[in-house]
């Protein structure tokens, strides 16, 4: 394969070679778009990155590859095509048990669970006799493993606590991270918030910490940023720990379509990735932008609005 780069870069330094098929396949870097494979991009940081490769027609692929600064990373592979997808829905039977039932009402789970969750990387978490497993849409029990709680995948990894303590399984149910920590939430963006002698912070799918215990409480990265709370208020890191959006609100919640919803003085509006109020805090509540839209209540109304504050349907 022929790799494209500036031919003043004589020395692999910083740089990330991939070569995916199909042909036409997009390569997204942490969240940023880095053109078609085979490419090189050179200049990141050195440390891991949240890669995408995406084409229309097949399964997306995320992958975490560590850059260095001693020779270039390379990741090839090739897409899967996509499979018609059916949606299992959970319901609850007149007993108080939990199933599943596809788009057409069909029972196809039966009703034994005491709770469950949807499906996340083909697995869905349910809780039986106060333990919780994985299973697959065969209601097959994929995993050996029996947990106190347990968090759905995320990029081929789930937090899950035994014995109090709080570690990362993958899907043949082994300890990649063993339970060491508080707590432990998902991995995004190819790192996850966990908790340590009551401050939380950052780690990589190494178990290296990447950012320090600092924080009373953080959430997961999303576009970028995630949110954390010190001295009380709220505010946004990035992946380096720097805080980008100082920590002045009283309540945050995460970036998606490049809004978040923030509380000031008891009432939530949105702010951009700048930190600056695009949508005034006027809100009762409000929730997370998706597809150009958000929900929030005002004075009792339920309603939508788009992302210049506009009521919409």
């Amino acid at each position: 394969k022929v790799y494209y780069r500036d031919r003043r870069h004589q020395f692999a330094q910083n740089e990330l070679a991939s070569d995916f098929e199909p042909v036409g396949a997009t390569v997204t870097i942490d969240g940023t778009s880095r053109g078609v494979p085979p490419t090189v991009v050179d200049g990141l940081l050195i440390g891991s990155h949240n890669v995408t490769i995406a084409a229309t027609g097949y399964t997306p692929q995320t992958l975490t590859p560590t850059v260095t600064d001693s020779e270039i990373t390379t990741i090839t592979g090739r897409l899967e095509p996509e499979v018609a997808v059916v949606n299992y829905k959970p319901f609850k039977d007149n007993n108080g048990k939990w199933g599943f039932k596809d788009e057409n009402g069909h029972i196809v789970i039966p009703a034994k669970y005491d709770r469950i969750t949807g499906f996340s990387e083909g697995l869905s978490r349910v809780k039986s006799k106060e333990k919780w497993r994985f299973i697959d849409k065969n209601d097959r029990v994929v995993l050996p493993g029996e947990y106190d709680e347990a968090y759905s995948f995320s990029e081929g990894l789930a937090a899950v606590k035994i014995n109090g303590k709080c570690g990362f399984i993958d899907k043949t149910g082994s300890f990649v991270i063993p339970a060491k920590y508080d707590s432990g939430f998902a991995f995004l963006e190819g790192l996850a918030a966990v908790k340590l002698n009551g401050k939380y912070g950052f780690i990589d799918k190494n178990d290296k910490i990447v950012i320090p215990f600092l924080y009373e409480a953080a959430s997961k990265f999303s576009e970028g940023l995630a949110c954390v709370k010190t001295a009380g208020k709220e505010g946004y890191i990035d992946k380096t720990g720097k805080l980008v959006i100082p920590a002045i609100y009283e309540s945050a919640s995460i970036f998606l379509d490049g809004r978040a919803p923030v509380k000031i003085n008891g009432k939530w509006g949105y702010i951009d990735k700048r930190g600056e109020l695009r949508i005034p805090a006027k809100y009762d509540n409000a929730f997370l932008f998706e597809n150009g839209k958000a929900t929030v209540y005002l004075n009792g109304r339920r309603f939508c609005i788009d992302k210049n504050g506009n009521e919409v349907e």
